[in-house]
């Protein structure tokens, strides 16, 4: 599975929580375990968007969490 939401996320500049959740057909909390592994090995990032947030264009609806891979990581 790891594998897996690294490919998802190699494919696409973000992604939501849920929608890793979705791809890979396990609950959200699951994925975030998932996440963190990447995050340890430095090669994920995790934004958290506020509810409210105007400094971007991902904070439309309630709080959120995004993953997104380094690209420098992509190399190695």
């Amino acid at each position: 599975m790891l594998t897996d939401v690294r490919a998802y996320l190699l494919e696409r500049p973000l992604a939501s929580l849920n929608d890793i959740a979705l791809h890979l057909r396990v609950p959200p909390e699951v994925a975030r375990e998932l996440c963190a592994v990447w995050i340890r090995k430095g090669q994920l990032e995790r934004i958290d968007c506020a509810n409210g947030c105007d400094r971007c264009q991902l904070c439309q609806g309630p709080p959120a969490e995004f993953y997104r891979w380094r690209a420098a990581a992509v190399s190695k």
